[in-house]
């Protein structure tokens, strides 16, 4: 992935190259994945590894358990032992209404310091196969 502000903000630009690896079928998987984030905005740039694993489970014919994550692993601490690591995760549940189209929701939690807190801010999706 790459990209740049564009008119709005012509000085900002932002790379993440990435692969993944899934292991499973369609009705349950789990995928593991790695890249390297780079974001410049006009006065240097800053880069830093990103891991997320994924993964979803069927509960039912028209229910699934999905799961997702960002992550970005601690690269220093400061005095007091506060790291500088911080994770996102998002589990949900996924509901097929068709073949083709399918609604998600779910809470996020973000964890920073080995400690998990709720994001009260609810995560929605739709999905539709064109």
């Amino acid at each position: 992935l790459i990209g740049t502000g564009s008119w709005v903000a012509p000085e900002f630009f932002g790379a993440l190259p990435y692969g993944a690896l899934t292991f499973g079928n369609n009705k349950s998987n789990l995928t593991f994945s790695g890249g390297y984030g780079y974001l410049n905005f006009g006065n240097g740039g800053e880069g830093r590894a990103l891991v997320s694993v994924a993964g979803m489970a069927k509960l039912g014919a028209k229910v699934t358990l999905v799961f997702d994550s960002f992550i970005l692993p601690a690269t220093s601490t400061n005095q007091w032992g506060a790291s500088n690591g911080f994770g996102l995760i998002m589990p949900g549940l996924r509901f097929q209404s068709k073949p083709d189209a399918a609604f998600q929701f779910g809470f996020g939690g973000i964890a920073v310091n080995g400690d998990l807190f709720p994001a009260p801010i609810p995560v929605l999706g739709w999905f539709r196969k064109l």
